[in-house]
């Protein structure tokens, strides 16, 4: 039979597999005990070393562990083998016919001392065998503990992991309610970036076509605003000759009052001269006639028409003064 774990083969009447030290199944544990059998001398050196390996063997081992030790089984011997047994030296010895009589007297005492040490021998390896077998019932009842314990921990920890679980599911559902609401935030975000950057793109085209007739208006009122200036400035030039023509006209106009004075002036001359000629005519005819007074008052006249004309010809002079002549 071999062990269902590791596949090593399974020592008959062991519980425990030698190999990796799990426990045998119950119906391959029954047939092991259905061949157990009365154990048989081991050979030399097993007790020894069955006995080291106990005394190596820690008496408390790491809770945890997870794997259990390997027991070690006696070494058991079949009924056929204990049936087969090997007879006492006494039965093995030879007894040639021509053996003298004194060598059979000397060989008994010596096959019953061989006799008695070898129960004496299997006494030692049975309570040896017991010793062992006690100490190992007990090291694998405290690894069975053990192993409950632990099972019983890794139960809680599985326990734990599942709720773990179920609430790193819920997380999950949730996450991806999330991310499938953020998702379909996006492609509305999505389509009102693609309708902003079509709007974008037609008011980049209205702003081309505006900046295009701002500059065809931009030229237009340079060429207004050049026309403008050359208006500007012949309206300067008119204004300008306007004005001189203003100031010829008031020149003209005052030349003409002053010639009218000065016209006027010269009329008053005339007559002025008139008179004082009438005067002189006068003061003559009253000399030749020897009249006196009528001289004296003719000469008065007279002179009063000198004061007059001088009055007269400064006024016109003024006049002719003022047109610059």
């Amino acid at each position: 039979m071999f062990c269902p774990q590791c596949g090593a083969e399974a020592v008959p009447g062991a519980r425990y597999c030698t190999g990796c030290g799990a426990k045998l199944p119950s119906e391959l544990a029954q047939s092991n005990e259905q061949l157990e059998t009365v154990p048989g001398p081991l050979p030399a050196g097993t007790a020894g070393a069955l006995a080291e390996q106990v005394a190596m063997e820690p008496a408390d081992a790491p809770k945890d562990q997870q794997s259990e030790p390997a027991v070690i089984p006696f070494p058991s011997r079949s009924l056929e083998q204990v049936s087969q047994r090997p007879a006492p030296l006494e039965a093995r010895e030879p007894k040639p016919q021509d053996q003298p009589e004194a060598g059979e007297t000397r060989a008994r005492p010596a096959s019953r001392s061989l006799a008695t040490g070898a129960v004496r021998w299997l006494a030692a390896l049975s309570v040896a065998l017991l010793l062992t077998l006690g100490i190992g019932t007990a090291l694998a009842l405290t690894e069975v503990s053990r192993r409950d314990q632990l099972i019983r921990d890794h139960e809680r920890q599985a326990a734990a992991l599942i709720e773990a679980n179920l609430a790193y599911q819920d997380q999950v559902s949730a996450l991806v309610g999330e991310r499938d609401r953020l998702a379909q935030e996006r492609t509305a975000l999505t389509k009102e970036r693609d309708a902003l950057v079509a709007e974008r793109d037609a008011l980049n085209a209205t702003i081309d076509d505006l900046e295009s007739t701002v500059a065809e208006y931009q030229k237009q009122v340079a060429d207004l605003n050049a026309r403008l200036g050359e208006q500007g400035r012949q309206l300067t030039q008119a204004r300008e000759e306007a004005s001189r023509q203003q100031t010829r006209a008031e020149e003209a106009e005052a030349f003409g009052v002053i010639m009218s004075q000065v016209v006027a002036l010269d009329n008053e001359i005339h007559a002025e001269f008139e008179r004082l000629f009438n005067a002189v005519a006068d003061m003559n005819k009253a000399y030749r006639s020897g009249n006196s007074v009528g001289y004296f008052a003719a000469y008065e006249a007279a002179l009063k028409s000198a004061a007059r004309l001088d009055q007269l010809f400064a006024e016109r002079a003024r006049l002719l003064a003022q047109i610059g002549y």
